[in-house]
């Protein structure tokens, strides 16, 4: 599928930007922040079936450290969607796999993937986040 026009707002973060956050251990290796999540609006210019919305919180240099998606839905053109995802945790882009703590995050990514994991659809808001230890 090729890119699809539309609109995203963020309209809210469970935890206010410029907040310091506690980054907690998962799974032995990752992490996780259990009380962070986001509520995101939007509207597709067209049809996307099976589309997965995922959202990164990402350094200033594009490290994308933190993620969640809910699960897949399907979009109808030009009606709004507003889905809350799941608490955020590890999704560390490159090496070594996790962002070491302390690290600031500067943005927040909204993806759209139709149902083949294609990225059909980003836009990115500014927000900044402090993660520390526990």
């Amino acid at each position: 599928m090729v890119p699809v026009s539309g609109t995203a707002s963020l309209i809210g973060m469970s935890v206010p930007p410029e907040s310091t956050v506690v980054a907690r251990p998962l799974n032995g290796t990752g992490q996780q922040v259990p009380e962070l999540w986001a509520t995101v609006g939007l509207t597709m210019s067209r049809d996307v079936p099976d589309a997965t919305l995922t959202i990164y919180l990402a350094t200033a240099q594009g490290e994308r450290c933190l993620g969640a998606s809910p699960p897949a839905f399907s979009f109808s053109a030009n009606v709004q969607v507003i889905k809350k995802t799941p608490s955020v945790k590890s999704v560390a882009t490159g090496p070594p796999g996790v962002c070491p703590l302390p690290y600031t995050t500067t943005r927040v990514e909204v993806h759209v993937s139709d149902d083949v994991g294609t990225q059909v659809f980003e836009e990115w808001f500014p927000a900044t986040y402090y993660f520390v230890a526990p």
